[in-house]
């Protein structure tokens, strides 16, 4: 979390302003806004996440053994049907992130695709490069504290 601290107020700032697409609340429009940020994921972190840890750990390697395994018994195309609702392998390329109607986006050849809000603003993702994740499929690629 160090990096988080380390970010400059206003970089902080515009990230957040971009991430509610709109103004902050007048809270958060405050110089040691990174400081105060730090402090609220370590809290968090420490009082809920740590304490459970091990166990959120399993559940998740345990998804991505079995989102492998759907991959060798139906292929791609069943595992990205199943991501959430609005998600599903068009072909071709192709893969729809959410319900929106809007153009597809071409993505370069090895291109990372990112999750959040940034989804809410494609419909329909293609390309003629491998839609890759920035989070490798395999034991342990999830770190332990």
């Amino acid at each position: 979390m160090a990096w988080v601290g380390a970010t400059d107020a206003e970089e902080a700032r515009t990230n957040l302003r971009a991430s509610l697409r709109g103004p902050l609340p007048s809270v958060l429009e405050r110089g040691d806004l990174p400081e105060r940020a730090t402090a609220l994921l370590t809290y968090v972190w420490e009082e809920t996440v740590r304490p459970d840890w091990e166990r959120r750990l399993r559940v998740m390697e345990a998804d991505m053994a079995a989102r492998t395994a759907g991959v060798n018994q139906d292929g791609w195309a069943a595992v990205l049907d199943s991501l959430k609702p609005g998600t599903r392998w068009l072909g071709e390329s192709r893969f729809q992130v959410n319900h929106n109607a809007y153009p597809p986006q071409e993505l370069a050849a090895g291109a990372a695709v990112h999750a959040g809000h940034a989804e809410d603003q494609l419909g329909v993702v293609g390309g003629t490069g491998a839609l890759r994740s920035r989070l490798p499929v395999s034991r342990g690629a999830l770190r332990r504290p």
